[in-house]
């Protein structure tokens, strides 16, 4: 009988002590009093978590818009014209008068561009040109003028493509009307005969000419 109430005491006695093991590993140490620090975990020092970082304000796409514009405008403000942009077009091709108002666009697949022409008054022209690719966008508001099948601006625009020109050409090419930059004049009549009545290369008239994607509607 001694034998088991021995035996029952020392059981007890090793759950007691190590419950008080358990304990003592997860005991918090309590700092000296007046310290103000906060207890800290036993064996191991617990880890300061960082402070919150405030994230950064991301850009809209319109700031990105008006940055990239400031810069395409810095770059255009010292341009000059090279031998490109004194292309003239076939007479065949030109089409000296017609309705240039309305939503033109040209597209590459990676990038492309538009045209928002309109006529607040008979001779003038309001355009906004926009452009874009896979890295950046910008939109350019110029002033033009539409005489004897040629859309002068007031200063030149630059495609992401990248083409930069100041004068388009109102082309007819297979009963359809086309906006061809000057710079891309010779490119766009490698895709077409030299009447104008058809088409040979469907991809140099896509490529390098804009087509018309909506009619004109009131003028403002």
């Amino acid at each position: 009988m001694a034998k088991k109430h021995f035996s029952v005491v020392l059981a007890f006695a090793l759950y007691v002590g190590s419950g008080i093991t358990v304990a003592a590993a997860h005991r918090v140490e309590r700092p000296p009093a007046g310290t103000g620090s906060a207890g800290r975990t036993s064996p191991k020092r617990a880890l300061a978590l960082p402070a919150a970082v405030k994230p950064t304000p991301a850009f809209s796409p319109e700031d990105e818009d008006a940055i990239t514009r400031d810069i395409v405008e810095q770059k255009l403000a010292a341009w000059k014209p090279t031998a490109g942009n004194k292309t003239t077009p076939r007479r065949t091709l030109l089409s000296m008068t017609g309705d240039i108002c309305g939503t033109w666009r040209v597209s590459r697949g990676m990038d492309g561009s538009t045209l928002w022409i309109r006529s607040p008054s008979p001779g003038s022209y309001i355009v906004s040109f926009r452009t874009g690719g896979c890295l950046s966008r910008w939109t350019l508001k110029r002033y033009g003028e539409f005489s004897d099948g040629v859309l002068s601006l007031n200063k030149p625009v630059e495609e992401y493509f990248p083409l930069t020109y100041s004068r388009l050409y109102l082309l007819t090419v297979a009963g359809k009307l086309y906006l061809v930059p000057d710079a891309a004049v010779r490119d766009f009549e490698k895709g077409v005969t030299a009447d104008g009545s058809r088409i040979k290369d469907q991809l140099s008239v896509d490529f390098y000419g804009y087509h018309r994607v909506a009619a004109p509607g009131p003028q403002r």
